[in-house]
């Protein structure tokens, strides 16, 4: 699956890669450049603390589900609720799950034109369209929106194979 979603004259950001497993989906995004671009504008740089304020202006990817639920990039860190879920299995307790989706990058890297980044997003998405978002404010590339079909994502997942089974 590639998708291109958002350009103008120096950039292009695309849908590169998705794979689906039964608990959740993989995907990748890649961002190219005629010129440099200032890493610290794609997120890296050192943490934002717990509560402080996100810098502007950062490249920003959003996955929403039929059912409304959405998920950000933006969102620096495990959310409370998921923290708790993971302190809970840890301690041995079965814990209730935490409200989806969830999008965590998993990895990312490049340099100068070129960067590539990785997602993981939980649960897998219900019947209805997914939409997948990406903005970046510094660069002046508004919120450009792709309708992805959830339900195939759904159907691929379900039909993995159980590795360990």
């Amino acid at each position: 699956m590639r998708v291109v979603l958002a350009s103008d004259p120096t950039v292009v950001i695309a849908l590169t890669d998705c794979a689906a497993y039964s608990n959740g989906f993989e995907f990748s995004v890649a961002v190219r450049s005629r010129e440099d671009l200032d890493s610290r504008l794609l997120g890296f740089g050192p943490p934002i603390p717990p509560g402080a304020k996100e810098p502007d202006g950062l490249f920003r990817i959003t996955v929403r589900f039929a059912d409304g639920g959405s998920a950000s990039s933006s969102q620096r860190a495990p959310g409370p609720e998921l923290m708790d879920y993971y302190s809970a299995k840890r301690d041995g307790l079965e814990p209730k799950l935490p409200k989806g989706p969830v999008l965590q990058p998993t990895s990312g890297g490049g340099g100068g034109k070129r960067w590539n980044f990785h997602y993981w997003v939980w649960p897998l998405p219900p019947e209805g369209n997914l939409t997948l978002a990406c903005e970046w404010p510094a660069r002046r590339m508004p919120l450009t929106e792709h309708e992805l079909d959830g339900a195939a994502i759904r159907r691929a997942g379900d039909s993995s194979i159980d590795l360990w089974g």
